[in-house]
């Protein structure tokens, strides 16, 4: 049979299945059939046939060896017309439209990533439906931003303390975040400072961590109500 074998996160694939991957992925000349034994069996994988994909936001956590033996197609983050699309889709299933612009608002802040507009989708309806309204106004989006805590860019709350911190003290290292805010380097690396590199919000240099002149603008139109 022609079969696809798909596996999503793959950067999450233990590191003993991805070095059986690198045995049935192994391509010589024009040897395409690969076999693989574990224990008690013996699978022989027909790579005329059998295709493998894997789907992952964090590649450079996939073995190397494992990369080389794969075309790595590089996929664009959804634009915001491309999230309004989906939004406009998903909602219109439920009986929710859109009042003007309100959907062009909403879609800045997703952080370009559809399942983020997939999740604003089903609060936008349960909020709509409990209200038995079929038109989702800029005043329910406001409520809706409010109990949310939603920042403009979709900034999250603990992404703005850290700004306000570089606001307060101008530049910090690293440990003096780790210190302050009482989060991990990888966690404050990978989940807090990339959005905000990503926004021109903040910079790094040889002298630590220190807002931009975006960042610093950010932060004085939005800290009244946030700090």
């Amino acid at each position: 049979k022609e079969v696809t074998l798909f596996f999503d996160e793959a950067s999450e694939i233990p590191k003993d299945v991805q070095m059986a991957l690198l045995t049935i992925l192994d391509v010589k000349g024009d040897k395409l059939v690969n076999t693989f034994s574990h224990e008690d069996y013996t699978v022989d994988f027909d790579l005329r046939k059998v295709s493998f994909i894997f789907a992952t936001t964090e590649g450079q956590s996939i073995f190397h060896a494992l990369m080389d033996r794969l075309d790595r197609i590089e996929l664009e983050v959804p634009s915001p017309s491309d999230l309004q699309k989906i939004m406009a889709k998903n909602c219109k299933k439920q009986g929710v439209t859109f009042a003007k612009d309100v959907l062009k608002d909403i879609s800045l802040v997703l952080r370009g990533n559809a399942r983020t507009a997939a999740n604003m989708c089903r609060k936008i309806n349960n909020r709509s439906h409990g209200k038995k309204k079929k038109v989702f106004t800029r005043k329910d989006w406001d409520y809706l931003k409010g109990c949310l805590g939603i920042l403009p860019f979709g900034v999250s709350k603990i992404e703005y303390s850290l700004l306000s911190i570089l606001y307060e003290r101008k530049s910090c290292s690293l440990k003096e975040l780790q210190a302050v805010t009482g989060l991990s380097k990888e966690c404050l690396m990978r989940d807090i400072e990339l959005y905000l590199q990503k926004l021109n919000l903040m910079k790094i240099d040889e002298k630590g961590r220190a807002l931009t002149q975006k960042g610093v603008q950010y932060v004085k139109e939005h800290g009244k109500n946030n700090r």
